[in-house]
């Protein structure tokens, strides 16, 4: 036969065995007998095709999906009588061509057919004797480096191997399974169906081994399976073992990390954080390949136990090692979706999707799963009082629920069950601001916990979660309470969540987020004492958390300790990490929200605004201390902390989003590596040249410099008490403290007083400054539609009460007024008093604002720059065009709202100052600047009234019959506070401040029962805790002659102002912080 013709017929053999078609092989090794002695290799090939033949008759369909390490499928085996003439055959062929050297082609195939041998004794359950001809195997790897020889090479390391293992010499085996995993690592464009077969075999078995030793090699072996999963194996093939693998693949990868052994060639955390994600995203995606595989081939309710097993697996994983980017956040929320389409009724898909909704901020999708999900537990109206099927009390939803998960056929555990509804009671009351929604379903998670069995692992309610439970419970009582008015169901809400957190306390100990809602629930219930041993406790635990140290200070000043609860925020802002972790914050591509350790957009929000408070309250402090007028000066440094927190946190574009229907934005990651761009042209380096760079944080809200620092409290003592020329010099060389815990008062701290001036450094607030300023445009987006044509009317009168008041504050000057010119006859009495000058305006509002720190350049400076961590929630497909993508973000409109109203009380705090300074003019001022931002807003108006009433001055009073005497400008100015305390309570009919002041202004003209209106329903409902009202209210019971009612008010006012805190507590410092 032509040399050409049997090169030929071989290469045709070859490839016939690779892709495992035995039947053409057959057809060739008969074919080419018809025209030559059968060679060596064509025998071989006859043998193996008549042992595939018996495997094939004999071996039945395997369920793997049961294996576990210590519980491996065997392989399938013969009896040796099925092969005795194949073994015979074969034992002749080798012992025939056994030679010391090896020169026809013959004697080199004849070491190729030791490996059938070998295997014919591997199927026959002969592993020693298959052991015995491996060993006498004379072929190196680069004598068969392709084609059917290297496939027999890789046969006989995976027989090799799990010959080993079945004789219980595992750690041969390991080595036999690494040497096949090695060569072929080395020759990865060798394929075919027969060398795919035996490599998944050998990884399959070696992945078990390794697991059940624990050795190191079970990573490498597992992403090698992950790696030829997708690049040589399709889907469909062998589906149950790649779930069995890539379910251990999983666990093995949360141990590791779990236990810091994770392998990665970095120390650092973060790195080894990244990396681990990494893989475990790539497995991920894996695993969905294999759902999408099932989907095809199953039914709904035969796809569910796969469904149900990868979303516990995934969202177990993912909380462990992190959920990285927004970006995957939104492709596991496209997987629930699709997931949905092939299954009925599975409980675990609304469960994640609830999860995955939060982390994305969309809070109303969220609320439709969290319903879904109560109605596939057995409780669909879980939010309701009454049902269709009546009136439902706490132990009836507990049974049903029961019920359901015990006959559902999801696996659905209780534990699952109560971390949603502990999740979703959360999410009501700190989002929502829902208190009586949270309550119901913080009573059915305490509930269940109650009723879970110890003995059962499935429902075992582990201490942490219980804790969880009762925390969140005490927290929606103590919410409701705030909102509750009446008096006694708030009495009633507060014992319960005093209760529930104290519980929480005692089952553990070590948890700071319980002592800190126990502290804040202890302030407000007015126990002092109590509350500062709470939160000292939580700092102990936690002394990085802002909020706590802002708590702590808000008992100092309940307890008439203004100069401690000073120190106390000088040494939080000193020794805290807040703002250096705020300044190297990466968040680009962060979730909404997160409850697994990781970072989000809210935490950092969240951090953004305490470190704004706890300024605000440190110069509360100082000015409770030294009057106001020693504050004004830093009211600058408080505005452009807000602006440089603004435009670091990427917050300023979404104040303006919502404006530009078409807008698009940028999504850029600040710290991606990229090709080096073409040099720019002159019109882009001039625009580089005129975008100013963003500031530093970290040089902002710098408290003291490293040397030459003092306390305000310190310097003011010392100033007082010892007279020193140079405070400064001495206090250098005080020591500083080092302790965490709250500090020792005995002596105050080196640190300084009040924000760093800007003097120290022109360059960076000019930076600030230089920003372009927009037209300003009045945003009414969030408000109710029956209060919008109102507040546009309102604007344009409050806009013109406040330039009437500028007018008004403007003529008035320290000369005397004559009683016919000035002065109108009130109840009868003419006055005559005259009017008391205004204080100097020494300090105004324009060395406190710069234009580029007015209202409008406020709202604008975030068009320069952006941060990613806000703006990548909205997404990545160019920012999925605006206004669209907003509105279905509540997350984004909720935050964007938020820190619109720090900005409200930061103006409203320079106008109190400048009104408590005495200068009236620019507390005006800042009130109009306040009005550009905010015009619909009670505090603005209520404000307003303040300041017409605090420029009235002192009323004059009759000496014939003691009543009030009214200045004609100050008539005036009293209907201007009038009508603004009108339109405040307008606005929000619950406003406490503007019922107070309008109550004390009835009292003022002797309308007695029109004022005890005003403060009977601010005493009852959330000015409960007013001292002012209650002083007022007693002042009204004195004059009707009620007089024990009045020393009842009397006393509960004294009670009250010594257990106020110098800010309101609601205001100050957040629940769930």
């Amino acid at each position: 036969m032509d040399t050409k013709v049997v090169d030929q017929a071989k290469l045709d053999l070859d490839v016939a065995r690779c892709q495992g078609q035995w039947q053409s092989v057959q057809h060739l090794v008969y074919r080419s007998g018809q025209f030559t002695e059968q060679s060596v290799l064509e025998r071989t090939a006859q043998l193996e095709v008549d042992l595939i033949q018996l495997v094939q008759n004999s071996r039945l369909q395997r369920d793997h999906l049961q294996d576990e390490p210590d519980n491996v499928t065997p392989p399938p085996q013969l009896f040796p009588y099925e092969v005795t003439d194949i073994q015979q055959q074969l034992e002749a062929i080798v012992h025939l061509h056994s030679k010391p050297t090896l020169t026809t082609p013959d004697d080199w195939q004849a070491q190729l057919t030791r490996i059938i041998l070998a295997r014919v004794y591997y199927e026959s359950g002969q592993y020693e004797r298959a052991i015995q001809q491996l060993q006498k195997l004379a072929l190196r790897l680069e004598d068969v480096s392709e084609g059917y020889g290297f496939v027999l090479l890789i046969q006989a390391r995976v027989i090799k191997g799990i010959s080993l293992e079945m004789m219980g010499q595992l750690s041969g085996a390991l080595d036999a399974f690494d040497s096949a995993c090695t060569a072929m690592d080395e020759h990865k464009n060798q394929t075919g169906v027969t060398l795919a077969s035996w490599i998944e075999d050998g990884l399959y078995r070696a992945i078990m081994v390794a697991v059940r030793q624990r050795s190191p090699l079970a990573v490498k072996f597992m992403r090698f399976y992950t790696q030829l999963s997708s690049t040589h194996w399709s889907h469909q093939w062998r589906v149950q073992k790649q779930w069995v693998i890539f379910k251990l693949y999983t666990q093995h990868l949360i141990q590791l990390y779990q236990d810091n052994q994770y392998p990665h060639t970095s120390t650092d955390r973060d790195e080894i954080q990244k990396a681990a994600f990494n893989e475990l995203f790539i497995l991920m995606n894996r695993f969905r390949g294999l759902i999408r595989a099932y989907a095809s081939k199953l039914t709904a309710d035969q796809i569910d136990p796969f469904i149900t097993e990868f979303i516990n697996m995934m969202f177990l994983a993912h909380d462990t090692i992190g959920w990285g980017q927004i970006s995957h956040i939104r492709r596991v929320r496209q997987f629930f979706y699709h997931a949905n389409t092939i299954t009925f009724n599975n409980p675990s898909i609304p469960r994640g999707l609830f999860y995955t909704l939060l982390r994305l901020g969309h809070y109303e999708e969220a609320k439709y799963a969290l319903r879904t999900y109560f109605e596939l537990i057995g409780l669909p109206d879980a939010l309701e009082e009454e049902s269709v099927r009546g009136p439902l009390t706490l132990e009836d939803k507990l049974n049903l629920i029961k019920a359901k998960l015990h006959r559902s056929f999801s696996n659905e555990t209780n534990v699952q069950a109560i971390q949603v509804i502990v999740t979703g009671a959360q999410f009501y009351a700190r989002d929502i601001r829902k208190g009586d929604f949270a309550i119901q379903l913080a009573n059915i998670a305490v509930g269940l916990a109650d009723d879970s069995d110890d003995n059962d692992e499935a429902t075992t309610v582990t201490d942490k979660l219980m804790v969880q439970c009762h925390r969140v419970r005490g927290v929606a009582y103590g919410l409701l309470a705030a909102q509750s008015t009446d008096p006694e169901e708030r009495a009633a809400h507060q014992k319960e969540s005093l209760m529930s957190l104290e519980i929480a306390v005692t089952l553990d100990r070590e948890q700071w987020q319980t002592f800190y809602e126990l502290a804040y629930q202890q302030l407000q219930m007015r126990d002092c004492k109590g509350a500062a041993s709470s939160i000292s406790q939580a700092l102990k635990l936690n002394p990085n958390h802002l909020p706590s140290w802002i708590l702590l200070a808000l008992i100092y000043t309940s307890q008439q300790k203004v100069a401690e609860a000073l120190t106390t925020l000088e040494h939080a802002l000193n020794d805290s990490q807040a703002t250096e972790r705020l300044m190297h914050l990466d968040t680009f591509g962060a979730p909404a929200m997160s409850w697994t350790g990781e970072a989000n957009c809210l935490d950092v929000l969240n951090s953004a605004e305490s470190l704004v408070q706890m300024h605000m309250l440190e110069l509360s402090c100082i000015a409770k201390l030294d009057g106001a007028a020693q504050v004004l000066p830093q009211l600058s440094d408080l505005f452009s902390l807000y602006s440089v927190l603004t435009t670091h946190l990427g917050i300023a574009e979404l104040l303006e989003l919502e404006k530009d229907p078409e807008i698009v934005l940028p999504h850029h990651h600040p710290s991606s590596q990229q090709s080096s761009p073409a040099p720019p042209s002159s019109q882009q380096q001039r625009q580089q040249t005129d975008q100013p760079r963003k500031p530093s944080i970290k040089q902002i809200t710098t408290i003291s410099s490293p040397v030459h620092s003092t306390s305000h409290a310190r310097l003011r003592l010392q100033q007082q008490q010892q007279q020193l020329p140079s405070p400064e010099a001495e206090e250098a060389s005080s020591p500083s403290p080092t302790t965490i815990a709250p500090p020792d008062f005995t002596r105050r701290l080196p640190s300084g007083g009040s924000l760093m001036s800007f003097s120290s450094n022109p360059a960076l607030l000019e930076n600030i400054k230089s920003r372009p300023t927009p037209v300003r445009s009045t945003s009414l987006r969030g408000m109710p539609e029956t209060k919008s044509s109102f507040v546009r009317r309102g604007s344009q009168s409050l806009k013109k009460s406040l330039y009437q008041l500028e007018s008004s504050l403007g003529q008035r000057r320290p000369s005397a007024i004559t009683p016919n010119a000035s002065a109108i006859l009130v109840n009868g009495t003419a006055s005559n008093q005259a009017r008391r000058p205004t204080a100097s305006s020494d300090f105004s509002l324009a060395s406190v604002l710069s234009p580029s720190l007015s209202m409008a350049s406020m709202r604008s400076q975030g068009n320069m720059e952006r941060s990613a961590s806000f703006m990548s929630v909205l997404g990545t497909e160019q920012m999925q065009e605006g206004r669209q993508a907003y509105t279905r973000n509540n997350f984004l409109h909720y935050q964007r709202d938020r820190w619109n109203s720090l900005l409200v009380k930061i103006w409203l705090f320079a106008t109190d100052m400048f009104t408590l300074a005495g200068q009236f003019e620019e507390a005006n001022k800042a009130l109009i600047e306040t009005e550009m931002l905010a015009p619909g807003v009670a505090d603005v108006w209520g404000q307003m009234g303040q300041l017409c009433v605090q420029a009235m001055g002192k009323l004059a009073t009759s000496p014939e019959n003691g009543k009030y005497v009214w200045t004609k400008a100050q008539w005036r100015l009293r209907e201007m506070a009038m009508e603004a305390f009108r339109k405040a309570l307008t606005l929000d009919e619950e406003h406490v401040d503007s019922h107070i002041a309008l109550a004390e202004q009835l009292t003022h003209v002797k309308e007695w029962e029109l004022a005890e209106g005003h403060l009977d329903r601010v005493t009852r409902a959330h000015g409960w805790d007013h001292a002012q009202a209650w002083c007022a209210l007693g002042q009204i019971y004195q004059q009707q002659q009620q007089l024990e009612r009045a020393k009842q008010c009397f006393f509960y006012a004294l009670d009250l102002n010594d257990t106020n805190p110098i800010q309101p507590l609601s205001r100050t410092v957040p629940r769930f912080a």
